[in-house]
Order: C-alpha cells, then sequence, then structure tokens
C-alpha cells in the first residue's frame, strides 16, 4: 500500500486548534537518516530516492525492499544492479514500474504482479514451475528435469523434460479421467495429459484415433514417487487422429508452457464423488 502523508504536521495542529510541533520533535524528523541503497533481494543499489518528493511528503515511513520514493509515493524501481544480477524483489504495488507487462533489458525480463517483481534471465536454463496445485491431500506433479532451455537444433533432435507423479500416502475411493480419447493409466494409477504451447502452435496426444473408452473404477492409489517423461521434437501436432495426420510446422523461437495435468473423481464411504486436478506447469523456451 502507498504511504502518503495527507496533511502536513502544521496543519493538522491548525485545524485541532493547537501549536505546532515543538522545535525538538523537528530536530528528530530531520535526524533521520537520509536513505543511500536499497536491498532488491540479495543485491544492494543505489535507491534513486527523489529528493523533492521527500520534502513534499509524499512518502513516510521507511521504505521496504525495492521501493523509492516518487511523486506518486512509494514506488517499484529497478536499478542497474538489479538488472544485472537479474534479480527481482517484494513491493506492495506495481506503481513506477516500467513494464507492461513485462520490461527486458540485455539478457534480463521482469515482470510486476501481486506485490512482487518476478525476474528471469535468458542464462538461465533451468526448469521453475509454476500453477503448482495438489489433489486430495497427497497427489502432486513435480518437474524433476534439470534444463528447460533449449535451441531450435536441440528441440529437432528431440527432447525430453522428466517429471514425478507423487503421492505422498495410500489414497483410497480415486477414479482417474483420461483428458484425450485414448489416455490410459500410468504406473502411478493416474492418467497424465501433457501439453506444450497454445493453439495452433501447440503439441499434444489429443487426438489418438479409434480406441476402446477408458472406465475406471474407484480404487486405492499407492504411496510412492513414479516417474515419467515428455518427449517432444520440436514440431506442433494434435496427434496423429486415425487418419494419420502429420505433424506440423517446427515452433518458432520463444517460450512456451508445458502443462502437466491428472484428473479424478475421488468417492467417499458415503457413495459421494468429488472431482480433483493435480496439475504443474513449467515454461520450455526455445533460443537460436
Amino acid at each position: 500500500m502507498r504511504r502518503m502523508v495527507a496533511v502536513t504536521l502544521a496543519a493538522l495542529a491548525s485545524a485541532c486548534g493547537g501549536s505546532t510541533p515543538a522545535d525538538s520533535d523537528t530536530a528528530a524528523v530531520d535526524s533521520q537518516p537520509d536513505v543511500d541503497t536499497v536491498a532488491f533481494g540479495d543485491v544492494a543499489g543505489p535507491a534513486d530516492v527523489s529528493a523533492s518528493a521527500e520534502v513534499s511528503g509524499s512518502c513516510v515511513g521507511g521504505p521496504t525492499p525495492g521501493e523509492t520514493c516518487g511523486p506518486t509515493g512509494w514506488e517499484c524501481h529497478m536499478n542497474d544492479s538489479n538488472w544485472q544480477a537479474c534479480t527481482g524483489f517484494m513491493c506492495s504495488e506495481c506503481i513506477g514500474f516500467a513494464g507492461t507487462p513485462s520490461q527486458t533489458v540485455g539478457d534480463c525480463t521482469c515482470t510486476c504482479a501481486s506485490g512482487a517483481v518476478l525476474c528471469k534471465s535468458a542464462k538461465d536454463t533451468s526448469c521453475h514451475m509454476h500453477d503448482h496445485v495438489a489433489a486430495a491431500d497427497a497427489i502432486h506433479i513435480e518437474v524433476t528435469a534439470a534444463k528447460c532451455q533449449f535451441t531450435l537444433a536441440e528441440a529437432a533432435a528431440g527432447i525430453t523434460i522428466g517429471y514425478d507423479i507423487v503421492i505422498d500416502h495410500d489414497v483410497v475411493g480415486i477414479t482417474p479421467q483420461t483428458q484425450t480419447g485414448c489416455g490410459q493409466p500410468g504406473p502411478s494409477g493416474l492418467i497424465v495429459f501433457e501439453k506444450l504451447g497454445v493453439d495452433p502452435t501447440s503439441y499434444c496426444l489429443c487426438e489418438s484415433g479409434h480406441c476402446a473408452p477408458y472406465v475406471g473404477k474407484p480404487g486405492v492409489l499407492s504411496k510412492g514417487t513414479f516417474g515419467q517423461t515428455f518427449t517432444w521434437d520440436g514440431k506442433a501436432w494434435n496427434g496423429p487422429s486415425d487418419t494419420g495426420t502429420p505433424e506440423g510446422a517446427a515452433f518458432p523461437v520463444g517460450t512456451y508452457t508445458l502443462v502437466l495435468s491428472a484428473k479424478g473423481t475421488q468417492t467417499a464411504a458415503n457413495g459421494s464423488a468429488t472431482p480433483f486436478e493435480a496439475k504443474t506447469s513449467v515454461d520450455v523456451t526455445l533460443v537460436p
């Protein structure tokens, strides 16, 4: 929340019929140390503080990490140290952040949302999960791959991204649900739907042609960790269908979201069934 000073102490005192603050009070305020640096995550950089804003009283209290005093109060601003280290920081509002919705300087791209500036370097090839949702208090999907950035040539040659279906304890009454026509349970007892990108630039085995529909019934998922792999050759495809549909064009350079999802229902002792979904996503980046 921006911290603004609506009235000066003198105006407040006048409105209440009182006197202005004593000299000692003014001296106490004036004696507060100037802010020279602001910590951004693990990086400290110059805080580009607006002296005129401080004098006019538009900011009150000390800044949180990542905030600097601007014309509208405490604002979010990246500094040179932040861009060089590609380090994000917490900021209560996104006022003053230049990116809409993101800003890129060099290899670093930052986005401000929900009270935080999040940054990612193009040199960072690791995998970062998001939209992580557990189900039935025990079922979750964890990406185990160490690399999620590939060159176009690497993708064309074929890449794999490993992940685990983790079941923290035995879960009863689970009926897996297929999200494609021909999905079948894997070693975990669940059916994982995999899709990379957004139509028309997407890849999934969504259309596999004619097959016997999966009909499940409530059973027990056993505690354990069950490894699976997403495999891809860099091209757009919706599956072979029943006509042998060929693969489409290669994905261009860019960042695409891989969604991993397992749906089903959990049936209670009284026969009521509750739907669930365990889900996670990870960004896959293609570079020249």
